[in-house]
C-alpha cells in the first residue's frame, strides 16, 4: 500500500466528502481499505473499511457494498473475530447476489477458499464457518476463477494462485 495510492484515495475521499457524495465516499473508503488490507496494513484497512461501511449504511448504494463487507469480514478473520467475520461475509454475499456482480461473487468465493484453507488447521474457525463453507478450498477457488473469468482483478488472481499452490503442496 504505497503512499502514492494512499494520497490518491485521501484526495478522492476529500473531494467526495466536500461535495456531499456519500456513495463516492463509501466507494473510495472501500478502495483504500482494500488496498491497505492487501498490502498487510490491517490498522489502516480497519479504519478505512469501517468508514466505508458507515457510509454505505447511510445511503442506499448497492454497488461495492459487498466488497466493503467482504473485506471487513476477512479483516475479522485475520484478527480472530470469527463470528463477526461470519456475519460480515454472509451479508456481503447477500449484497453480491442481489447485485448479481460476478466480481463481488468471485471475490467472496476467493475469500471462502482462503478461509477453507485456514479451517484445516484452525478448529475455532471451523466451528464458526464449517456448516456454511462445506466445500474444499479447491472448490471455492475454481468457482472464483470462473466468476472472475471476464473481470480484470489481478489481486484476486494472485490470491487464487496462492490457494492453488497451497492445496497442491498439501496433496504432495
Amino acid at each position: 500500500y504505497s503512499s502514492a495510492a494512499s494520497d490518491v484515495y485521501k484526495r478522492q475521499i476529500s473531494i467526495c466528502t466536500s461535495h456531499f457524495l456519500a456513495g463516492g465516499t463509501a466507494t473510495f473508503y472501500t478502495y483504500a481499505g482494500q488496498a491497505a488490507f492487501d498490502s498487510g496494513d490491517l490498522t489502516a484497512a480497519e479504519r478505512y473499511l469501517a468508514m466505508g461501511i458507515r457510509q454505505f449504511n447511510a445511503v442506499e448504494l448497492m454497488w461495492g457494498r459487498g466488497v466493503a463487507f467482504g473485506y471487513y469480514g476477512m479483516l475479522c478473520v485475520q484478527q480472530g473475530r470469527y463470528q463477526e467475520a461470519f456475519d460480515f461475509l454472509t451479508r456481503a454475499e447477500r449484497f453480491a447476489q442481489r447485485l448479481e456482480s460476478c466480481y463481488e461473487q468471485g471475490m467472496l468465493n476467493r475469500m471462502y477458499g482462503q478461509i477453507a484453507l485456514r479451517m484445516r488447521e484452525d478448529s475455532k474457525l471451523r466451528s464458526v464457518f464449517g456448516r456454511y463453507l462445506d466445500q474444499s478450498a479447491e472448490f471455492y477457488a475454481a468457482r472464483a476463477r470462473k466468476l472472475l473469468e471476464h473481470v480484470y482483478s489481478p489481486v484476486d488472481l494472485l490470491y487464487l494462485e496462492q490457494i492453488e499452490q497451497r492445496t497442491q503442496c498439501s496433496l504432495e
